[in-house]
């Protein structure tokens, strides 16, 4: 295989092309003048285009606290000084490796989530929309032989139907960005974690359940982060 190559003599230049260029992979010594690897890989790490590049110290100095400080700051790999050439290729390939096989699992799971999404669109959307003309048609006709009690009740599933068909919608939305790659860049950014919000997975889990008559047997237990 053949690689495109950039140098530089230290870690601020190294930040600058690093911006510029959106490399595949950064290899950066411990040790440089102007900014130390440690300083360079927290400033990558912050930034939103770099953070996810892989980044591999280059060492002399194999010490244990050196390499937990750089773990902890998100380096993804070490090498220890002296070192071969084929050991350089190879960490490389590895790198480049683990990238892809993310990107084409993450391809694969968004191709799949995207079609049970498309295929469960039109029940998801019915079930709370049946829900919002069943109530309001039912309190236009029949406003002035209903209680106070039942009009705030009736408009209160109104409202919790509309909420819910808006997450759904925000559901949709998220999924059709994902699908059109308008959050990735070239693959660069498939590994930047998504939030989706706790009532969007119940809503979602919901639907699919009440689509396969399992409603009863649905236990949803979500983590926070």
């Amino acid at each position: 295989k053949k690689y495109s190559v950039l140098e530089a003599e230290n870690g601020a230049v190294g930040i600058v092309k690093a911006i510029e260029n959106k490399p595949d992979v950064i290899l950066c010594d411990v040790m440089m003048p102007e900014m130390d690897g440690f300083q360079v890989l927290e400033t990558i790490r912050k930034n939103q285009e770099l953070q996810h590049i892989p980044f591999v110290f280059l060492t002399a100095r194999p010490d244990r606290s050196d390499i937990r400080k750089g773990m902890e700051l998100g380096a993804d790999d070490y090498l220890t000084k002296p070192f071969s050439f084929q050991e350089l290729v190879n960490t490389v390939e590895a790198r480049l490796q683990k990238t892809d096989s993310f990107q084409n699992e993450f391809h694969n799971k968004l191709a799949k989530l995207t079609e049970e999404i498309n295929r469960s669109s039109v029940h998801e959307f019915s079930t709370p929309l049946n829900s919002i003309l069943g109530f309001s048609d039912l309190i236009v006709q029949y406003i002035n032989k209903l209680s106070p009690e039942e009009i705030v009740k009736y408009s209160q599933i109104i409202n919790d139907n509309g909420k819910r068909l808006k997450r759904i919608l925000d559901n949709l939305v998220m999924f059709q960005k994902l699908n059109s790659k308008t959050l990735l860049d070239k693959g660069e950014k498939v590994k930047q974690p998504f939030f989706i919000n706790r009532e969007i997975v119940q809503d979602t889990l919901y639907s699919l359940a009440l689509q396969y008559d399992r409603v009863n047997d649905l236990e949803i237990d979500i983590e926070s982060s």
